[in-house]
């Protein structure tokens, strides 16, 4: 199953149900869902996505091994969240979210 439609699934399934988190987190397994950002990654139809840059591998000039990359890409892809403020002004941002809203039960289905 692709990642974005596994975690549309999950939200979808979090709606339905009323999970609000805030119910007690029980000790079952955790699932992480992320997935690699690379040019593999699914990513909104008009985003340009995920571009890497090498800046720098090998020896320097000193000797030693050094390596070092740039990359830039799009907020809309693969595994992630829409902060509130992406459809409401004057919303949280995803760093202002509290934890105990991002964890909740969910229902595993494989189709």
């Amino acid at each position: 199953m692709r990642p974005c439609i596994t975690v549309l699934l999950l939200q979808l399934l979090v709606f339905l149900f009323g999970c609000t988190g805030s119910e007690e987190f029980p000790s079952h397994n955790i699932i992480d869902l992320t997935h690699a950002f690379d040019d593999q990654t699914i990513f909104w139809p008009t985003a340009q996505g995920f571009m890497l840059e090498k800046d720098f591998e090998g020896i320097t000039e000193k000797g030693y091994y050094y390596t070092a990359n740039t990359f830039c890409t799009a907020e809309h892809g693969g595994t992630h969240i829409d902060a509130p403020i992406h459809f409401y002004e004057r919303r949280n941002a995803v760093d202002e979210i509290p934890l105990d809203q991002l964890i909740g039960a969910a229902v595993v289905v494989d189709v």
